[in-house]
């Protein structure tokens, strides 16, 4: 029989979710259920992401967006500067963030 990986996965909570959890846990076992932090993360993930991902996709990008990565992609994807520019539009007014004015040069501002 071969060995079959190990399906679950650990998680590293930062401390304002674990004390979520720990506050949680508290309260389902003073209702008296059965639950562990473990458990309880599980089952919190799995119903955030079946009732409510889809709503919240955007906000977790706002909240992960690389700077970095994206314009690499931009540019290596793109074949001249004005699409890369346009590339760049179009992410920023998908995720609601207007992209700064451009300021008139010197040379228009003389004229």
């Amino acid at each position: 029989m071969v060995n079959q990986p190990n399906k679950e996965k650990r998680v590293l909570l930062d401390e304002r979710a674990t004390a979520l959890v720990s506050t949680t846990v508290q309260e389902l076992r003073s209702r008296h259920c059965k639950v562990n932090p473990s458990t309880l993360a599980a089952a919190s993930l799995v119903i955030f992401f079946e009732k409510y991902y889809e709503r919240e996709k955007s906000e977790l990008e706002k909240i992960f967006f690389d700077e970095k990565r994206f314009l690499r992609s931009a540019i290596q994807g793109s074949s001249n500067q004005e699409e890369l520019a346009e590339s760049i539009k179009e992410y920023l007014k998908k995720i609601n963030i207007k992209p700064k004015s451009k300021r008139p040069s010197v040379q228009e501002s003389k004229e």
